[in-house]
This record gives C-alpha cells, structure tokens and sequence, in this order.
C-alpha cells in the first residue's frame, strides 16, 4: 500500500448579516452598505456613517477589524474605535514570553523585551573591552597605580609632575607681585 495523502479544505460559511428592510434611513444608504458587506465588487463610494455601519456590522459578524477596513475604505484603526464607541470590546490578543515564570508581553521570537535582549546577548556576545595599560602620558599600570581618598585611581608620576609644576608656577607669581609691590 502506497501512502496516500488526502489534502481537504474546509470554507467557512459567511454569516448571514441581517440588515434593516428599509432601503434609506438616518443617513445610511442600506443598500450600498450591503454591496460592501458582500464585497459586489465594483464597490460603491460611502459616507463616513454608512462605512461605520458596514464596518459595524462586518465585525459583529466575525470579520478581523482590518478586513473590515479594507472592505468600507478606512483604516482598520478607526474601524477599531468605531467598534470602542459602539461599546464593542476590542478584539486584542496579547502574546505572553516563552519564558519560563515570565508574563511579559511579547517581542520578537515569541520573548519578551528582558529574554530577547539576554538572547540576543547569547547570540552575538561582545568581545570584553581591554583594560587600561598606560596612562595617557605612557606610564605603565599597575606599578604607577595610586588611589585617592574617594577611591578614584590616578597615575602618581603624572600627580607628582602637576604638583611640581604648581608649585613653580605659584611661586613666579608670589615673586612677580613682590616685584610690582616694590
């Protein structure tokens, strides 16, 4: 017996969309409204009430909210608070992390914002940076390592050269003023 593969393919049925009898009424041209509902194309141009009543009525029925759109010519955003406005709950559907122990709300790669960024790091790490060897005037760490009172690392042969050369410099001044004094 050979293996055989049955391919099947189920369509769902659309649902019926019960519209009122009247042809007209409060500003909606019902008839136009149901063309765009049974997508008879070419579609007719509608006002802003007859697209929110199609959209309405197109997502009560089942249709995803940018289906909808696409179908009365707006953006599925608008069908969206057309829908909060009519007191419809918004279909949201909120993916939760992979993770284990984590409710976050999905990314990318089905993690949150913590574990893709700890993936990521997995992934591609980054080389470590290299520690400082010399000072900037070249002399060499650790041997001329010190470290101040707050615990901040500085070089002792270049603190020894800018104290020095405080030093000279404070006392030209001292003998330039006693020179103008006198």
């Amino acid at each position: 017996m050979t293996g055989s593969i049955k391919a099947s393919r189920t369509f769902d049925t659309p649902t019926r969309i019960s519209l009122p009898v009247e042809t007209y009424s409060n500003d909606v041209d019902w008839i136009a409204v149901q063309r765009v509902i049974e997508d008879d194309r070419p579609l007719p141009a509608l006002t802003r009430e007859e697209q929110r009543a199609a959209a309405l009525l197109l997502t009560a029925a089942g249709r995803s909210e940018q289906d909808a759109a696409r179908l009365v010519g707006t953006h599925h955003r608008q069908v969206s608070r057309w829908k909060q406005q009519a007191g419809m709950k918004p279909v949201r559907v909120l993916r939760v992390c992979e993770a284990d122990d984590c409710e976050g709300q999905v990314k990318a790669l089905g993690l949150c914002h913590r574990h893709y960024q700890q993936e990521q790091r997995r992934r591609n790490p980054q080389p470590p940076k290299p520690g400082k060897t010399t000072c900037r005037r070249g002399h060499a760490y650790p041997d001329c390592l010190g470290y101040r009172k707050d615990g901040k690392p500085y070089c002792r042969p270049c603190d020894r050269a800018a104290r020095k050369a405080y030093r000279e410099r404070a006392s030209t001044a001292t003998r330039d003023d006693m020179r103008k004094a006198a």
